[in-house]
């Protein structure tokens, strides 16, 4: 029985989760909306299921007996094919073609009559002595050129270098034969000889190309090679090297298409190994290409009415089953597989042709499609599928997409429409049965024939008018006429005329790229040989203009030659292009960006050389947002543009030109930088001071224990990298403003908004209630996509303990493991506290995960995902509090304790920490005063940055233990502890002194009312819900769902589809 399979992942993706409570299997929206009920049928869930004997059950319609390993049949055809397949081969290469070479049968008789041949091979009939044959391969070889009409690369010129003794050919290509480029083509070709085949070159044969340089000669005759000159005007003396050349002008006399670069056919008929020749075709028939969109079966229910291949011709081959095919349209060769030929039609580039195709058409009709598409509501319709690398796309698609915006049936009755729109949304489904035929190829080809001779705006003109043919094409009736696409585009465009406006008044977004999502979106180029064919590949090159142009405004570097004194022994930097997507709050695409970054892992360590750059730490971040909660003071984040470059290097440092900017005029060109770019070691100290720097100018006081903070009065300025935020109270923003306004006359500072996203964190406010949260919900999201199993539980972690593999894990799996830990790390350091203890656990067996290992991690995730609304509270709350606890002996394999604490200020929890202790105790007592030392040392660091930010001034810390004899140990006189571990006894001594100077303070606290006690232990059930409202994690679902309310409307049934075929 026939059965069609759903992607449980691709539904997760597109917001559906599996919803088995209550024992029930219900596939739901994240709004809870249930899609469908899952049966289980056969040992299967299934969503629908049918009887195999129902009549709209499932079937095989086919089974294939051949697969992509089974050999292929001969390829057969007339004698008379084959003739012109292989370049127009005598008769008797086609009698030895079955018994030379695979793939191939011939039917019918040897012999052919080919006009072609005829006409090519007519020669001048001379006798000649033969020559002495070479008596090694590569000693004696023959040079002769070749000039052809300028090819899509810009080559207008072929070298080829033929062995006496072999019969091998070599060939160069030339945009022009000076005298630097004929001397590099020798080098190399002596050289591969001598590296590849270990020949010496002794004579080349050449009619008089050489000697009319001086450099060759001289290079020539100090490495002693002989030249001999063939007589003036006497080519024929050259022997093989002018027949190499011959030959390949013959077979192209019948290979018509135009602009195929010479070096394809060359590179096609030079072939001198015994190939398989079963895969050939002749040159110059008609190809059928398969578009990009149907090999990466992208926009599927767009594709599956729209045409999956594009015509072009062929012009030669990559190899066996990969071949280049020239596209009329386009004026560009493209190298595919997917590709089916019919030999029976060719390319005609016959010029009376294509006068007799525009001829059917009355002037009026050619001239009224020019005027049509030259129009500037017209231009981007039409020119919108030449944006594409290797397919043809329909040009409606585009209008396509936007249909569903029209108005609905209860908004037309509010708003009157024309007697004329009427009739177009009548008529749009009544198809017409036969659309008239595409343009000829030869019409295509004449549109780009002589691009250097024809002005670029007759060619734009051309290619639109092939076009202007297809906006034509009617597609349903209506009593007056026909709707083409054209019109149908027109009404369209004119319905979405009035909410384009709005919407452009409104946002800065680009409106063709506002419906992109980050999920929808193809990944980022991962390299510049990877931009070409890219999706969003214009938009990423116009990128890299405007950062190179930024670049030039800097002054970041200066071109100086590589032959310059201070390169010579320099060392010289490789640099690269960094692709990345940036996105609104909402996901959706903002911009694309190109950054250039130098290889600074090319460069020499030193062991002199500063590099470390603080960064601000997340227990900072938090303290901050609670002093802010408290006060209730203004958050404004600005962003600083290419900050790095804002820095100056005080020493030289080279780097080469970036990839795409390395041709012409400046090939020989180094770049001396003047700032620190992205990449370099030092940059990020740099730009750390250079920050620094500025601001201790303009009165600023860094905070002494965070080297990323700042202090200016009441007024707090805080930094990671390039985003700054600024904190202040509502009466000193006039101040505030000043300041801000003399770092923007240092630097390019952009934003100034609500803090609201800070190193993926989403900062949510209640100004009322005077509370802030903190939620990582896109990056949970986000991480959950790593997740291998899609179980929903209720805790992060089960209280079975986790032990060493014994087996060895494969080295995929434990890839796979430590970046899951990692990500989910950073969650629990920045706002998940209730899973610190697991992924403290987790983290031990970061090299050899086991199973039990991956099912911990899933759950972990899995968990994150299921509380992703949960935001870690600031405020309302008084005073600073340190917790401490431990679980002494916990670890089964070493018999260490575990331990944690936990810090509050002003009622939220700025710092945790869940661990393992170093050493092995012989109490409970000692493992609690271990953790009671630890969280006193970590809280005393912290009040004293509270200090220094002006807060809790002369206040005591205060320490809470759940331990009565560990705290009688620190407060009695007469209680004294007896142990030979003489760290323990350290930690004793040092905390006790403390106490009685009256820095710290410790007090009794129930386990039930310790927060530290959720770092020690697995949480459920109960105990967990206790826990989260300790730490202050509340679900602030409806937060979330009021700040995204922006967003689009639900999507439709048919994008819910199109988004699970993506």
């Amino acid at each position: 029985m026939g059965t069609n399979l759903v992607s449980l992942r691709k539904l997760r993706q597109a917001g559906y989760w599996w919803d088995q409570r209550d024992n029930k299997d219900i596939i739901r929206h994240v709004n809870g909306q249930p899609l469908c009920t899952l049966q289980q049928k056969h040992d299967q869930y299934v969503l629908e299921y049918i009887p195999a004997q129902h009549g709209r059950s499932a079937f095989a319609v086919n089974h294939p007996r051949v697969n992509s390993r089974t050999a292929k049949l001969p390829n057969r055809a007339l004698a008379a094919t084959w003739h012109r397949r292989l370049g127009h081969p005598g008769p008797r290469s086609l009698e030895h073609l079955v018994n030379h070479t695979f793939g191939a049968r011939i039917r019918g008789p040897i012999t052919v009559e080919c006009d072609v041949c005829g006409k090519a091979k007519m020669k001048r009939q001379e006798h000649r002595e033969p020559r002495k044959p070479s008596a090694k391969p590569g000693e004696r070889v023959s040079l002769d050129f070749h000039d052809f009409h300028p090819g899509l690369g810009g080559y207008n010129s072929c070298g080829l270098f033929t062995c006496r003794a072999s019969g091998m050919v070599w060939d160069y290509y030339f945009e022009n034969r000076q005298e630097e480029n004929l001397l590099a083509m020798m080098k190399n070709f002596t050289q591969m000889l001598k590296t590849m085949y270990d020949i010496t070159l002794r004579t080349v044969e050449t009619d008089n190309e050489l000697r009319r340089s001086r450099q060759i000669s001289v290079w020539l005759t100090r490495e002693g090679i002989a030249v001999e000159e063939c007589a003036p005007r006497t080519q024929q003396q050259n022997g093989s090297g002018e027949r190499s050349g011959g030959v390949v002008k013959e077979k192209g006399l019948n290979w018509k298409t135009p602009y195929e670069s010479f070096f394809s056919r060359i590179r096609t008929a030079q072939e001198t190994e015994q190939p398989r020749i079963g895969h050939m075709k002749v040159i110059g028939c008609k190809a059928f290409a398969m578009t990009e969109t149907a090999q990466l079966k992208d926009k599927r229910l767009w594709s599956r009415t729209n045409p999956k291949a594009w015509i072009g011709f062929l012009v030669g081959y990559n190899s066996q089953n990969i071949f280049r095919v020239w596209n009329p349209v386009t004026n560009k060769i493209y190298i595919t597989r997917d590709v089916l030929f019919n030999e029976e039609e060719f390319f005609s580039a016959d010029m009376i042709q294509m006068k007799e195709t525009i001829g059917e058409q009355t002037l009026e009709e050619i001239q009224g499609r020019l005027e049509t598409l030259m129009s500037a509501e017209k231009l981007d319709q039409v020119m919108n599928p030449l944006q594409g690398s290797d397919e043809l796309e329909n040009p409606e698609l585009n209008f396509e997409s936007q249909i569903e915006d029209l108005p609905t049936e209860s908004e037309a009755r509010k708003e009157p429409q024309t007697s004329k729109e009427s009739e177009y949304t009548q008529m749009r489904f009544e198809p017409i049965p036969t659309p008239p035929e595409s343009p000829s190829a030869s019409f295509l080809a004449h549109i780009g024939l002589y691009p250097g001779h024809v002005p670029e705006q007759d060619l734009l003109a051309l290619n639109q008018a092939f076009y202007a043919g297809q906006m034509a094409v009617p597609i349903a009736k209506a009593k007056d006429g026909v709707l083409t696409k054209a019109k149908r585009s027109r009404y369209i465009r004119g319905k979405l005329k009035l909410r384009d406006e709005a919407q452009s008044s409104q946002t800065t977004f680009v409106p063709e790229r506002q419906n992109y999502h980050r999920r929808n979106l193809p990944k980022a180029p991962s390299s510049y040989g990877s931009l070409s064919g890219h999706r969003f590949e214009k938009e990423f090159k116009q990128a890299q203009i405007d950062h190179l142009k930024s670049h030039n405004q800097m002054g970041s570097w200066s071109e100086i030659a590589r032959c310059d004194l201070r390169v010579r022994n320099a060392q010289i930097l490789d640099c690269m292009w960094v692709f990345t997507y940036k996105f609104d709050k909402h996901g959706y695409l903002r911009k694309c960006k190109a950054r250039l970054v130098v290889r600074g892992d090319q460069q020499q360590k030193s062991t002199t050389d500063e590099t470390y750059a603080a960064t601000l730490a997340g227990r900072s971040f938090r303290t901050l947002l609670a002093i802010a909660a408290k006060h209730n003071l203004e958050l404004l984040q600005y962003d600083a543009v290419n900050a790095f470059v804002n820095a100056k290097l005080h020493c030289d440092v080279f780097m080469r030109l970036p990839p795409g900017f390395r041709r012409g005029e400046k090939e020989g060109q180094v770049l001396l930088l003047h700032k620190a770019l992205y990449g370099l070691r030092v940059a990020p100290l740099l730009w750390q001071k250079e920050l620094g720097g500025t601001l201790r100018t303009l009165e600023c006081q860094q905070i002494p224990d965070e080297p990323c903070c700042y202090k200016k009065g009441n007024i707090f300025i805080f930094f990671y990298v390039d985003d700054i935020v600024i904190a202040f109270k509502k009466e000193e923003k006039e101040e505030a403003m000043q300041l801000i306004q003399s770092i923007k006359g240092r630097y390019n500072l952009t934003g100034g908004n609500d803090l609201q996203w800070f190193l993926g964190m989403e900062v949510i406010r209640d100004r009322k209630a005077k509370v802030i949260w903190v939620t990582q919900t896109m990056y949970l999201e986000k991480i959950y996509e790593l997740s291998t199993a899609n179980t929903r539980n209720e805790a992060p972690m089960s209280k079975e303990e986790l032990f060493p593999n014994e087996d060895t894990a494969k080295s995929q799996t434990s890839n796979w493991y430590k970046r899951a830990v990692g990500s989910a790390l950073y969650a629990s350091i920045i706002s998940r506290p209730d899973v610190s203890f697991a992924v403290s656990r987790l983290a031990r067996f970061m090299n050899n995960p086991s199973e039990q290992h991956l099912h911990a991690l899933n759950r972990v995730l899995n968990y994150l995902y299921a509380t992703r609304y949960l935001g870690l509270q600031f405020g309302p709350g008084e005073g600073f509090e340190v917790y401490s606890d431990a679980s002494y002996g916990d670890n089964t394999i070493d018999r260490k304790s575990s331990q944690g604490y936990a810090m509050k200020l002003y009622g939220s929890l700025i710092g945790w920490r869940a661990n393992k202790q170093d050493t092995v105790t012989t109490s409970t007592t000692e493992a609690e005063l271990l953790a009671a030392c630890q969280a006193a040392k970590e809280g005393t660091f912290q009040l004293r940055l509270l200090n220094s930010l002006g807060e809790l001034q002369n206040t005591v810390l205060h320490l809470n233990c759940d331990n009565t004899q560990t705290i009688s140990l620190f407060t009695s006189s007469s209680e004294k502890m007896k142990t030979k571990l003489r760290h323990v006894d350290i930690h004793n001594h040092w905390l006790r002194e403390r106490i009685q100077q009256k820095t710290i303070s410790i007090s009794f606290i129930e386990s039930k009312e310790n927060i530290a006690d959720g770092f020690t232990k697995a949480l459920q059930g109960q105990r967990l819900k206790e826990c989260l409202q300790q730490f202050g994690l509340v679900n602030i679902e409806h937060h979330i769902t009021k700040r995204r309310s922006e967003l689009p409307e639900e999507r439709t049934i048919s994008e819910i589809l199109e988004e699970l075929y993506l």
